[in-house]
């Protein structure tokens, strides 16, 4: 039986086992609750490192609001809804007040109340968005804050001391990963896929287009940061992967107007070096003066719309006719801002796993609620709750996800890759999980399969083997026989193939 089909039928229990007792009834209705919802994933960084520009790009509208506001300084939540609606939850209870939503020229915010930003708990934004309906996404306030309260609330909120996180999965923002990122994503590492911090942590270099000084190649700079960044021993075991995002760059382009793209026509249409002269600078370019019949205003909108970099790369496109209509080049804009592999990552390692993390979670607080609150049914709740964990191979692929970016697994470095990505990519098509690229019919993907069950077996009978190194191939072992099981059946065709398919 799949793991979270399990943990709900606990949850379930539970809640038959607690009907009595008010305060830990409400704790296992809101769990019962978490797991009917989308992945929660929190955006977390220091001060003006590009979180809510990012919440923006990924939702595809400017909601989150990008200055010093009231709202940037209290943790706010962007979560689907059928209507525009805003709430509003203070510390010390569990109602949310539906409180009035007004829309600002560069966001969205709730209206004044007779509450400041240290009174709440939470702002929840719900809004129709497509984006929103498998994440809900979770905007902290900037950590390292000039004002110490706000960083530490939002250090508080993501990993409580007490209870569990309310965020499954942790986004990373950073310009670029230094020593005291290194020491804030600490705070975010999980050694036992067990405690109440988020195993999963993705790093964005953001503002990425800055990294090359935005010229028209600063994304392959920010792609060769970032892959830097995923090699670096200590970073990888704090963080899953590592992209460069140029968030500003995506948001503007879902907004491209044909009034832009025809300023931008009229830009790429000047004389070469006068166009070079004109984008040398930021100041440059917003300076008075005539430029192309395109106003101080319109090049001061372009700036803020898709930033020097956009307006750039825009240029060359228009002037190698690369893109002939303002669709073509918001396209080309939006994937070179990196956002759709960052949106691909998300729903592949993160989305595609969500019942896994979910039923973690979960199974973390009905241990922390079982501790605090002993059930009455003689004991056996916990002894289920305790089979249920350690039974589960999905942990015990998490667990082993966590052993091998901190090296407590001895396997050979190929098979190291092979596993990361075999675990990395739970969830996934079996195809994928193998890293097999183009199509395959069925019957050979299953002999590779096989193989790869060959390989592990062996390893796992190794009577000289570490014993780290018995367990990883146990875990991994089951893995592949898993997989076996979501492929079709075809015992002919089989035969003949195994002989000719190679092994991954």
């Amino acid at each position: 039986m799949p793991l979270a089909r399990r943990v709900r039928g606990l949850a379930e229990r539970a809640r038959s086992v607690y009907a009595g007792d008010a305060v830990a009834a409400a704790e296992i209705d809101a769990l019962v609750a978490r797991l009917d919802e989308p992945l929660r994933v929190a955006i977390a960084g220091r001060v003006k490192s590009g979180k809510s520009t990012l919440v923006n790009a990924l939702v595809g509208e400017p909601l989150a609001p990008t200055d010093e506001s009231q709202c940037t300084q209290a943790v706010t939540w962007y979560r689907h809804g059928r209507t525009y609606a805003a709430f509003i939850q203070r510390r010390g209870s569990a109602r949310l007040e539906r409180v009035g939503l007004r829309r600002l020229a560069a966001a969205v915010d709730v209206e004044p109340g007779d509450w400041t930003a240290s009174d709440l708990e939470r702002i929840v934004i719900e809004w129709p968005a497509a984006a929103l309906e498998s994440l809900t996404l979770i905007d902290t306030p900037g950590l390292g804050s000039l004002t110490p309260e706000v960083g530490e609330r939002t250090a508080a909120y993501l990993v409580p001391e007490t209870e569990s996180s309310p965020a499954d999965a942790v986004v990373y923002v950073a310009r670029h990963l230094h020593g005291a990122d290194l020491r804030l994503l600490e705070a975010f590492r999980d050694d036992d896929a067990g405690a109440a911090n988020p195993i999963h942590t993705i790093g964005v270099v953001s503002r990425a287009d800055e990294v090359g000084v935005a010229r028209v190649d600063a994304m392959a700079a920010a792609a060769r940061v970032a892959e830097r960044y995923r090699s670096d021993p200590q970073l990888r075991r704090l963080c899953q992967t590592v992209v460069p995002v140029a968030g500003l760059l995506a948001l503007g382009a879902s907004q491209l107007a044909e009034a832009d793209f025809r300023a931008l026509v009229l830009l790429a249409g000047m004389e070469e070096r006068a166009a070079a002269d004109l984008l040398l600078s930021a100041d440059r370019f917003t300076a008075p003066g005539a430029v192309a019949d395109v106003t101080v205003d319109e090049r001061r909108r372009l700036l803020g719309l898709i930033g020097l970099f956009g307006v750039r790369v825009s240029a060359a496109l228009l002037r190698q006719g690369a893109v002939s209509t303002s669709q073509e080049l918001a396209l080309e804009l939006r994937g070179r801002s990196g956002i759709d592999a960052f949106r691909t990552l998300l729903s592949t390692q993160l989305a595609a796993r969500s019942d896994v993390l979910k039923a973690r979670v979960a199974l973390t607080v009905l241990r922390d609620v079982t501790r605090r609150f002993p059930p009455g049914d003689g004991g056996s709740l916990v002894a289920e709750l305790e089979r249920v964990e350690a039974d589960a191979h999905e942990l015990a692929e998490l667990r082993l996800l966590v052993a091998l970016r901190t090296r407590g697994a001895e396997l050979r470095d190929e098979e190291t890759a092979e596993v990361q990505r075999l675990l990395e990519r739970s969830g996934m098509r079996v195809p994928d999980r193998l890293g097999l690229e183009g199509g395959m019919p069925d019957v050979d993907v299953r002999a590779v399969v096989q193989r790869r069950i060959e390989h592990w077996r062996r390893r796992a009978e190794h009577p000289f083997a570490p014993r780290s190194t018995l367990d990883a191939a146990l875990i991994v072992l089951r893995s592949y026989e898993g997989m076996l099981l979501e492929l079709p059946s075809d015992p002919t065709a089989r035969t003949a193939t195994e002989r000719s398919c190679p092994s991954p």
